[in-house]
């Protein structure tokens, strides 16, 4: 293994980084008649910490080029170099050194920590902030936490690690929708997740399968994941702040060794304990012991009856292999930097006939243009594609209940999961069954519940410093996913579609936009520190859904894919959605003698989604800290690096209601009125209400932070008192009024 190609395994996640060095050995000078060659010589060390103790993975970078290495396990290095060349030595959390080399072949170096590079950062919104500057309540979880662990997904990295945050898959399908609620609910009408924030630009976001964005994302390009959860801190998000906000910073590349990263992870899905089901002849015993000691006639179907003995757990159930790989790119110099990754998932779920695939890639670039202009683009593009097992996904209504984890637990075992003929066994065989069920084996095999979704996300961030201190920020974003929902249940499935094939396709367009422009500005005056955000935000959100159904088909073989093999089909049913948000925010941050703190922010936002009446709220937030381990008195409690008391109060707000519900809404109602009358149209209309108005969420926080043996552990205590108000809900009307519903 040559040295200057450094590989490293981490077999407890089955991943290998390589870490590749460009070096070029020999340089070449032509002159007018000769060609003359200069031998770069070898150049070797150790790299030690300030106990003397060896540091793997310390980049050494010739400055000015892509070229260098990394320490070993033991902080050895080897390196080619030339007389002039600077090398630069460079370890997270720790101070970079330049040594220009001479005619050394021995160069040892020892690193020192940097504190002020160890102190967290706490993505806000439109900003970042010193952890021990903040005056709000958030969790967080960084890249090195995610890496020790077999995830792939954003909720898989979040669940159970983050205090005051929930969060659960809608159902046990893989890739189904993710349910995330931060300090509790706050709405009852409303959706109570969180607004997701991907690298500055807001998203859309659903707990079901097709429209969840997050299943779509890739968890090894995640740089942090930063929960905020009080008013003070959600504030500044306005009317999307309520439930919290989920901001997701994903990785760039480090000025320095171009690095090539290859993770691949295998997770084997177990089932630990099946049901405890009665077998076959304990279902057949326990039906004649029922008949004999209620005196009655044992039935013929019961007598004739045959103990096939099937285990339909085991028909159903299985282990499931996952795996996971993502071959990423990275690196750069001063002036630009990458990240470029291709992922590829392949989870199948451990019922079968449900699986998860995704294949995503990645592009993040940052450019500093001058001295004053910077740009950062960021993208990425997915599809994945969702096998269901007929309702093992949050839809409670489809299949009328009938689905394959139920008929699993309900047939009976005394049946053969085939005929003698090929056709499958009944699964309810006597007559006193009850809920009539399929074969849970169909189900698996025969059924058709697919949704593919093709996902575009990316932005641009333009920073212009205008003057000393003062940042113009302009952020383009977007979000846009097509989804087709897949439906099918064939002729054999009897109970479903009464002997005649069903089919439905669900189509499903989503584009959304946001445009913001803010200015930045941050100055020190003498003790006082000074830091104040102003601007403005535009977001644009369409949905197009159209959905066929088609029934009488009398072959399975095309299934859903010609509804012109269908012997009946509604009429098409399609939906366009739109909303707008226009919004104004400033926020203002003092800092004096790093002792005394104080924030405030205000967003004005407008939403198309209620009536000119109502159509803007405004929602504040104010918030005070006092860092006590910086007064004087303190600095000779060692024990103590940080003790902070901070109090916060805040409103945002929940639109609560989707577009148009403030209108006039009528739902068309066919009825037949009697024998021979023929169809009678009706319709069941909404009462219109303009008077609409935002749920507005107020939280107040009071908060300590404890920080001890420079900060090595760390108590934080958080109590919050949350309550909302102008909830709203759907109330039914009299049948006199001549309206069925409003929203109030």
């Amino acid at each position: 293994m040559k040295k200057t190609y450094p590989i490293r395994y981490r077999v407890a996640r089955w991943s290998i980084l390589l870490a590749m060095a460009f070096a070029m050995p020999l340089f070449y000078t032509l002159g007018s008649t000769n060609l003359t060659a200069v031998v770069a010589s070898k150049l070797t060390g150790t790299v030690t910490d300030e106990n003397g103790v060896g540091m793997p993975g310390v980049t050494i970078a010739k400055k000015g080029t892509s070229s260098g290495a990394n320490s070993d396990v033991n902080g050895k290095y080897s390196i080619d170099v030339n007389p002039g060349d600077v090398l630069v030595f460079s370890f997270v959390g720790y101070k970079s050194q330049e040594v220009k080399i001479a005619n050394q072949s021995v160069l040892n170096i020892q690193l020192a920590v940097d504190a002020k590079s160890l102190e967290e950062i706490v993505v806000t919104g439109y900003g970042n902030q010193k952890k021990k500057d903040f005056l709000g309540s958030s969790a967080s979880i960084k890249s090195a936490t995610i890496q020790e662990m077999p995830v792939v997904s954003v909720e898989s990295a979040m669940q159970g690690r983050m205090t005051g945050v929930q969060v659960q898959q809608s159902s046990g399908q893989p890739g189904a929708g993710i349910s995330i609620r931060v300090r509790g609910v706050t709405s009852i009408a409303g959706g109570n997740e969180p607004l997701f924030v991907i690298d500055g630009v807001p998203q859309y976001n659903n707990d079901n399968r097709a429209m969840n964005g997050m299943s779509s994302f890739n968890a090894s390009d995640i740089e942090s994941i930063e929960v905020l959860k009080d008013a003070s801190a959600t504030a500044i998000y306005g009317s999307r702040g309520a439930n919290g906000v989920v901001q997701i910073t994903t990785k760039s590349g480090k000025a320095g060794v171009s690095r090539v990263t290859y993770e691949s992870t295998y997770t084997n899905q177990i089932i630990q304990r099946k049901l405890n089901l009665m077998n076959g002849v304990q279902m057949l015993d326990f039906i004649k012991k029922y008949y004999t000691n209620s005196n009655l006639v044992l039935p013929a179907e019961v007598t004739n009856a045959t103990n096939a003995e099937t285990d339909w757990q085991d028909q159903v159930l299985r282990a499931a292999l996952q795996q996971n790989h993502t071959l990423s790119f990275s690196g750069g110099n001063d002036k630009t930097q990458y990240y470029v990754s291709g992922n590829y998932l392949d989870q199948p779920g451990i019922i079968k006939g449900s699986d998860f695939n995704r294949g995503s890639m990645r592009f993040n670039l940052t450019s500093q243009l001058n001295s004053r202009i910077s740009l950062r683009t960021y993208m990425t593009a997915s599809r994945t594609v969702s096998n269901g097992f007929s309702a093992t996904d949050n839809s409670p209504t489809r299949h009328q209940g009938k689905n394959g984890v139920g008929a699993m637990v309900l047939a009976s075992p005394t049946v053969p999961v085939y005929n003698p003929d090929g056709t499958y066994g009944n699964p309810r065989p006597f007559s006193f069954s009850g809920i009539d069920v399929e074969n849970p084996l169909a189900f698996t095999k025969e059924s058709l519940d697919r949704n593919t979704v093709v996902r575009f996300q990316g932005g641009m961030d333009f920073n212009v410093k205008l003057a000393e201190g003062l940042v113009n920020t302009t952020r383009i974003g977007g979000d846009y996913f097509s989804a087709r929902a897949d439906l099918y249940f064939p002729i054999v499935l009897a109970q479903l579609s009464s002997g005649v094939g069903i089919g439905q396709l669900t189509t499903t367009s989503s584009l959304n936009v946001v445009a913001e422009d803010y200015l930045e500005y941050k100055k020190k005056f003498g003790d006082l520190e000074f830091e104040g955000i102003v601007g403005g935000s535009i977001q644009s959100a369409q949905q197009d859904i159209i959905n066929l159904l088609g029934s009488k088909y009398l072959s399975d073989d095309l299934k859903n894919y010609s509804f012109a093999a269908a012997g009946s089909v509604s009429k098409p049913v399609t939906d366009i959605i739109t909303n707008r948000l226009v919004s104004g925010f400033s926020r203002v941050r003092l800092n004096f003698k790093d002792r005394y703190l104080f924030t405030a922010s205000i967003r004005r936002d407008g939403a198309s989604v209620f009536s000119k009446n109502k159509k803007y709220g405004v929602f504040p937030s104010l918030g005070l800290a006092w860092k006590a381990s910086e007064e004087p008195f303190m600095k000779n409690v060692t024990a103590i690096s940080n003790l902070k008391v901070r109090a916060t109060w805040g409103q945002s707000g929940n639109p609560a209601i989707q577009p148009y519900q403030s209108l006039l809404i009528g739902n068309v109602i066919n009825t037949a009125q009697g024998a021979g009358s023929g169809l009678a149209v009706g319709l069941s209309p909404t009462l219109p209400n303009d008077n609409l108005t935002w749920e507005t969420t107020t939280q107040t926080n009071a908060g300590l932070d404890f920080g001890f043996l420079n900060d090595k552990y760390r108590v934080t205590l958080d109590y919050y008192v949350k309550n909302t108000t102008s909830l709203l809900a759907t109330v039914q009307l009299p049948p006199s009024s001549g309206y069925n519903t409003i929203i109030d």
